[in-house]
This record gives C-alpha cells, structure tokens and sequence, in this order.
C-alpha cells in the first residue's frame, strides 16, 4: 500500500545559515493491512517522517507511492501533542471529521457514541477539552482519528505517550480489536519497544539523527493477541531485549542481532538488519545537493525585497491614472507634483521641523504610556487580587474614544507640549497593557510551575518566565499603540498646536494648497511605518526563539 524510495528531509537553518538532516535515504514497504510500529531515540525523525506520510511536511528528496488511495483524501492521523479544538465540545471533536464531509447531526451522535464509550469518555461527550486531563484530551484525539470508516490508513504519533500504563494497555486491546475488524493499514510511532512488539507485525528501528532504517522486525507473536498476556512469554522479553540492544548506538549491537532469537515457546523473529553502506549508496545525496534543495530559493529574497518597495509601485499607477485623466488632478495631483512641493519644503527646512516636532510628540508620549503598560500588565497577569480589583476600571476606561479627553486635558494642561505627550501616553498606555496582560495570562501553567519547582522567587518569576513568555503579545500592542498614536497626534495637531506634520496638512488644506496637504500625509504614513519597521527589529533581536 505504501512505498518509500530514497526519503530525505532537511531543513535549513536561516540563522546558522547550515542544513540539518533530519532523514537520511529511507526505503521501506507496507503492505495493505498491515499494522507497523516505527521506534527509535528521540529526535531520530519519527514524528518527521510520519507527518511526510501525512502530506503536512514536504520531502526534500525522495519519492511515496500509496497504491490505489486517492491522493486529495489525507489518512487520519492522531497527533503526538493534545489537538484538540477548546471552542468544541468532546462529542463534535470526535465527530469533527463527519461533520467535515457534511454528515448529518443525528449519524454523527450515533457514530460518536461507541467510541466515547470505548476510549472512557462517554460521561464527558458535552465536556470542553479544558475541563480533561491530559490522558483524557488524547484518547479523545485517538477516538476522533478512528471515527472515519473511510479512510483505510491510520497514522498514529505516540498517542498513547501521555496515558497511565494501565489506560495505555488497554486502549492498545481495543486498537488491536479494531484494527482486527477493519484491516486498516497503520504506522504508528512509539517510544515504547513493549509497545511496539505488542501491536505490530512489523517494526522499524530508526537510528539517531540523521533517522535511518537500521533494522526491519517482522513479530512473530500470533493474532489475535492479549496485550497483558504476552508479557509473560519468555520469547517476548528476549525480543524486547535485542531490541533495545539494537537502539543502543554502535555497530557491535547491529552484530549480535543478526544472531536469532532463541527458541521458545514462541516461534523466533525475523530481523533485518541493512549494511549501512547500502543504505547510504543508492539515493544518496551530498550535502551541497542537500542544501541546494532546502535553501530558499532566490525569488524569496527578491519578493520580500519588493514587498518593502510596494508602495513606490502604487505610486507609479497613481501617476498613470493622473496623466490619463482618469483621476482629477485638483483633487489627486500627480505624485510626480507632490514629489517637487516636497523638495520644497524639504530645502526650506519646513517639513524637517514639522517631522521631527511630531516624531517628538509621539515618541516622548509613547514611552511615557508604554513603559508603566508593560509594568502593571505583567504585574498584573501574575497577581490575581489586584487583577480583580484595577482590570475593571481599565475596562471601563478604553472604550472611552481618546480624542474626546483631548479638551478637558487642554483645560488642564494648557495648550502646549505636555497635553500632547499626555494624549499619546493614554493611547499607548491602554493598547500596550491589555496586550501584555492577555500575553501573560495565556502563559501555559507549566512553565510556571517549572520556575516555581525550580525556586524561582517571585521577581525571578517574572523576568525569567513573564517577561519572555508575554514577548509576543507586547510586541502586538507596541505596533498597534504606535500606529494609533500618529493618528490621534495628527488630529491633535489640527487643532492644538502650530506645529508638526497634523498642523501642516490643516494649513494646507485652509489654502486649498492639496500637494502640500499629500506632503503631509505622506510624511506621517512614512515616518510611521519607519516605526513599525523598527519595532519590528527589535522583536527579532530580542525573541531569537520565535520561528519567523
């Protein structure tokens, strides 16, 4: 049913600017109905491998022939990690892929119902997944990939990983049992060798990084089999043994498997064990083809460059359609206009001052409402009680449109410079906090019970996890409170102040002076998104670990 050829994976590294293999030239065939176990160390590329058979990642080389199954049907899968979806009830989890291929709600209930029952579940079918215990979240998972008769391939990733022993024995009796009745074909991946030789009729011993087929075990356990029964067999725990033999990491143990297993009670396994250099001569690729296949291609470099210098190709059509006629020129004057008013003002000096008294405004106002943001939105998202106490009145406070509080701080603050700071400052203050309060809230509770086991105190807490941990969402308010802010400057400088890039396009327009009024706009849009840029920059420098 399925036929792999030759399969490399490798990724390239944006930062070390190196290719890591992650799967080095594997072959392997599965028959239809077959149930075959993959195992190896951890980082050996399983997972990898498992999701390239899932058609979620690309190979970088190789080829996957899967018989007669229509290619537009992916197999279901049960995902290593807890997937479920939280805005969903356990039941329409389960019943999520029928609901997907427009299955009726009364067909759905009843093909739901069994499988709840039989992965323990059936008193949690209106359950929300945060209301599960991490067992609970996977068996619903493994009860979701077995609900579509359908599809005849099964692709399981350690779905049992998470389970106490005595659940994971017996959720591997019931997939014995079903996969018996169905014939499915399945390639499960796991840690545990016990498990393995349990289930399969096949498995495949992976090496370390970079993955390799070292080793292809065909059971010789007779079905139907018990699970708990074949631990007791002499002939199981000495395959057990020469397995875990054959993942220890040197050619010695690769030797001593190809002796056979010694005679019992059940009848002796049939180890495969492939000469490394032929593994490595067929298909083999260098690693300058390899980086050559990973390495972004040139055309990236060159769309991103020209994604920066959009805004020059909107231009240029503007200026067509002006020239055309196809834009009234009193009303949308040529760019090519707009750009010699500009040189203008540039060599006049005008627009240098007008920017920079703006760029003053915004950038003073900013920090004065960002930095106590960040500081009472981190405390805030570690300390429930005066969560509860201040976050309803911030609450209450934000909708009120911040533009309208501009008078009373004139009243208040006079018409000069600090009743502009303040206004950006309430601006920037409420965007920065509430992002960087959800950022800490929605911290998952492991890591801090990590620091917390660790010894952490409560100010190594919140440098060493909340700070990082929330990085993602300040950044979000940074670049939303600084958008925001050259808005509202520009509405506050229409009518307060006699300066700055807002003045200078209320000016023009108390002249009908229109290019001058697009000098100002464009000036604002420019020196705002130089802003966004620079925030941008920072992130990267300061979250190394987010993947781009």
């Amino acid at each position: 049913m399925i036929e792999v050829e030759h399969l490399w994976k490798a990724f390239y590294d944006e930062r070390r600017r190196t290719t890591v293999v992650a799967i080095e030239n594997v072959s392997f065939e599965i028959e239809r109905g077959q149930f075959v176990c993959i195992v190896g160390p951890s980082g050996c590329g399983k997972s990898t491998l498992i999701r390239i058979l899932a058609g979620l990642e690309q190979a970088t080389a190789g080829s996957i022939e899967t018989g007669d199954r229509d290619p537009r049907r992916p197999p279901a899968m049960v995902f290593q990690e807890a997937s479920l979806f939280p805005w969903l009830t356990v039941a329409d989890n389960v019943a999520y892929p029928l609901r997907l291929q427009g299955v009726g709600k009364a067909v759905r209930e009843e093909r739901t119902k069994p499988l709840l029952a039989m992965t323990n579940l059936g008193g949690f079918s209106h359950a929300y997944p945060h209301q599960l215990s991490g067992g609970m979240k996977q068996r619903a998972s493994v009860a979701r990939a077995l609900i579509d008769d359908a599809s005849d391939l099964l692709l399981m990733d350690e779905p049992f990983g998470a389970l106490d022993e005595q659940t994971r024995i017996g959720l591997q009796q019931e997939l014995l049992r079903i996969w018996e009745q169905s014939k499915k074909t399945v390639i499960f991946i796991t840690h545990s060798v016990e498990e393995a030789l349990s289930l399969a009729d096949r498995v495949l011993v992976m090496s370390a990084r970079p993955g390799q087929i070292v080793a292809d075990i065909a059971v010789p356990f007779p079905r139907p089999r018990e699970v708990l029964a074949l631990r007791r067999e002499p002939a199981f725990g000495e395959l057990t043994f020469k397995v875990w033999q054959l993942l220890k990491p040197d050619d010695a143990a690769a030797e001593e498997l190809a002796a056979p297993v010694p005679a019992t009670a059940m009848p002796p396994a049939r180890i495969t064990v492939p000469p490394r250099s032929e593994a490595s001569s067929a298909g083999a690729l260098d690693k300058a083809s390899l980086a050559a296949l990973v390495k972004p291609p040139a055309r990236d470099r060159i769309l991103q460059i020209a994604g920066m210098f959009s805004p020059l190709l909107v231009l240029l059509v503007w200026e067509a359609l002006t020239r055309s006629g196809a834009l009234d020129f009193r009303f949308f004057p040529a760019p090519s206009a707009i750009f010699e008013t500009f040189w203008e003002l540039v060599t006049s000096g005008t627009l240098l001052t007008d920017t920079l008294a703006t760029v003053a405004r915004v950038a003073i106002g900013f920090a004065m409402g960002a930095i106590p943001a960040l500081a009472l939105g981190l405390a805030l998202g570690l300390w429930r009680l005066p969560r509860q106490i201040l976050n309803p009145i911030f609450s209450a406070l934000y909708p009120v449109p911040k533009i309208a509080i501009f008078p009373l701080l004139l009243l208040l603050l006079g018409v000069g410079e600090m009743s502009k700071y303040v206004i950006i400052a309430v601006v920037a203050f409420f965007l920065v906090f509430f992002n960087t309060l959800t950022g800490v809230l929605q911290i998952p509770k492991i890591y801090l019970d990590v620091a917390k086991n660790a010894g952490a105190s409560e100010l190594q807490l919140f440098r060493t996890v909340a700070w990082p941990a929330a990085l993602p969402g300040i950044f979000t308010g940074l670049r939303l409170a600084i958008g925001t802010a050259f808005v509202v400057i520009a509405a506050v400088e229409f009518v307060g102040a006699k300066s700055g890039l807002g003045y200078a396009i209320w000016s023009a327009w108390q002249t009908f002076a229109v290019e001058k009024m697009y000098v100002g706009i464009v000036a604002i849009s420019a020196v705002g998104y130089l802003s966004i840029l620079l925030i941008d920059l920072v992130e990267r420098l300061t979250m190394p670990w987010v993947r781009q």
